[in-house]
């Protein structure tokens, strides 16, 4: 992991540069805490995240992204003490939509997850065609190609 101190030092830098040059875009913070100090007690990690969280709000991030959390006492935790927009990635553990909203969740991350469920999809489409099924899945997709030719091709006099 990157020391506070240079990850402070890289985020001050952006958002300097970016309000000199009149941008404005939000700065996500994140944090891996959780996701490689494997080794830590929940507690440290949480105390560590936290610390992590001032630091980049006093460097100039706009919100915060502590990977891997997904405790609800810890999310909330962090959410009261960092004072920045929060955000989660969606795995498994995570607490409901209607928890997340109930402790004043951000923002959620899918990460790979529209990717996984691609994935998904074009395995479960694969094993029905091996035993000659699934036919109207594919002929029937209510994703035509002109859908996807109009997500990729700029539209003119844009």
């Amino acid at each position: 992991m990157v020391s506070i101190d240079e990850q402070c030092k890289k985020l001050s830098l952006i958002k300097t540069t970016a309000e000199s040059s009149g941008s404005n875009f939000f700065i996500n913070a994140r944090s891996d805490v959780y996701l490689k100090a494997h080794d830590l007690p929940d507690e440290e990690k949480l105390r560590q995240v936290i610390e992590r969280g001032k630091a980049y709000k006093d460097a100039g991030a706009d919100g915060f992204y502590p990977m891997i959390l997904k405790k609800v006492g810890h999310i909330e935790t962090v959410i009261k003490e960092v004072s920045l927009p929060i955000n989660i990635l969606l795995i498994p553990g995570v607490p409901d939509f209607e928890t997340l909203k109930k402790i004043g969740l951000a923002r959620i991350s899918l990460g790979p997850g529209f990717l996984k469920i691609a994935i998904d999809a074009m395995k479960n489409v694969s094993e029905k065609l091996l035993h000659y099924e699934g036919m109207n899945q594919v002929t029937e997709n209510p994703v035509t190609s002109d859908y996807l030719n109009n997500l990729v091709v700029k539209k003119q006099n844009q």
